[in-house]
């Protein structure tokens, strides 16, 4: 089972209680690599990444953080072997990419998840599910790679915290102008309180948590 949300917090209850709830799992890896570039700076700039933890946290997971930064790929392997779910949180997209590919966790993930560990994504979890990175200057830091492919676990690339207005200069500027280029893949546009299911067939199903 994969799963894609904008933001885990305001979904991880309707997600369990819909979804995992008669799956028996209990453990999840929260793979937190894409927030080092975004947190530590100052006080509060992580209150996005404990909420996440919490909304997980919330519905009775062990939850433990871990980064694949520094990490040989046997040394990954070993961790995501011990733990139910594999859940990549949200943050620097491009940054994330980057360390999956220096430490051959990239491929690793999707041949965990094409064997059936479920996987859920949230932000840059899930918009490196698609079938590639959309490349923003914003985003880049001055990575640079060879490639951007995505684990194409769907051919949608998620664009993520839609209607929120700390993105939406960022969207009206940069982002949206993607999904007028003829060379992108579609664009699914994704609340705060929405998430995609990805079924073992390939489809994806979109759900509301909202009342």
């Amino acid at each position: 089972m994969i799963i894609l949300t904008s933001s885990v917090a305001t979904v991880a209850s309707h997600i369990y209680q819909h979804r995992l709830s008669d799956k028996g799992y209990k453990t999840i890896l929260f793979i937190d690599t894409a927030s080092e570039p975004e947190i530590g700076k100052v006080e509060g700039d992580d209150d996005w990444l404990q909420a996440d933890l919490k909304g997980l946290r919330d519905q009775g997971y062990q939850v433990d953080r871990f980064t694949v930064t520094g990490k040989t790929k046997e040394e990954i392997e070993v961790e995501f072997d011990k733990y139910d779910v594999l859940y990549m949180c949200g943050g620097n997209t491009i940054y994330l990419l980057q360390k999956l590919q220096e430490t051959g966790s990239f491929d690793l993930i999707v041949e965990k998840v094409r064997n059936g560990k479920p996987y859920i994504g949230t932000s840059a979890g899930s918009i490196i599910a698609g079938p590639k990175i959309p490349v923003y200057l914003e985003d880049a830091e001055g990575i640079t790679l060879d490639d951007y492919t995505g684990f194409r676990f769907t051919n949608t690339i998620v664009v993520p915290h839609w209607g929120s207005e700390h993105f939406k200069q960022m969207y009206l500027d940069e982002r949206l102008k993607l999904a007028y280029k003829d060379s992108e893949p579609p664009f699914l546009l994704m609340s705060d309180y929405h998430y995609a299911v990805i079924d073992e067939d390939g489809s994806l199903k979109m759900f509301s948590a909202k009342k």
